[in-house]
């Protein structure tokens, strides 16, 4: 028997198979009937919820608070911007009981991205050196922004 000499194709001619060939498995894999597409919408994980670009900075602390007087609580974000909602939590040591406002809330940001918090002690309950109001910020939506703040107050003195 005798070996029959093969056929040579030119790289032309392969090219022209290759794309015969891709064009039949596009067209094999296209639907019937086109459909809009979809949208998928799904929760971000934690780690992606909180990688904005606010940041949250609370006041400075106050280690000789008069309780006899409004107690001012402040947070800022960085960058600046208005709208954004800061979350307050106060909470107390010792005997102190805070009058006003309530224990927690929330509170928008200002056009310069920031927040003020009035605070009155009951001065008609006794309270004690050294018992302190603490003020905690965060942002009410974890998608705002990154960070939290803690602002402390001290008293400085037994009652009014």
């Amino acid at each position: 028997m005798k070996n029959k000499p093969s056929a040579k194709i030119s790289r032309r001619d392969a090219m022209k198979v290759l794309a015969v060939v891709a064009g039949a498995a596009a067209l094999a894999n296209v639907p019937d009937k086109w459909t809009k597409p979809g949208l998928d919408i799904g929760v971000l994980p934690a780690h992606a919820q909180t990688s904005s670009g606010y940041t949250l900075l609370a006041g400075a602390s106050d280690p000789n608070a008069n309780y006899c007087f409004n107690l001012i609580s402040t947070a800022t974000i960085s960058p600046a911007a208005s709208g954004i909602v800061l979350r307050y939590v106060i909470t107390t040591s010792g005997t102190v009981t805070i009058a006003s406002p309530a224990l927690s809330g929330t509170i928008p940001t200002d056009i310069s991205g920031s927040v003020s918090l009035n605070i009155t002690v009951d001065s008609s309950l006794p309270f004690d050196v050294g018992d302190t109001v603490t003020v905690t910020w965060t942002f009410e939506n974890a998608s705002d922004g990154i960070g939290s703040g803690i602002q402390v107050f001290t008293s400085s003195g037994n009652g009014c």
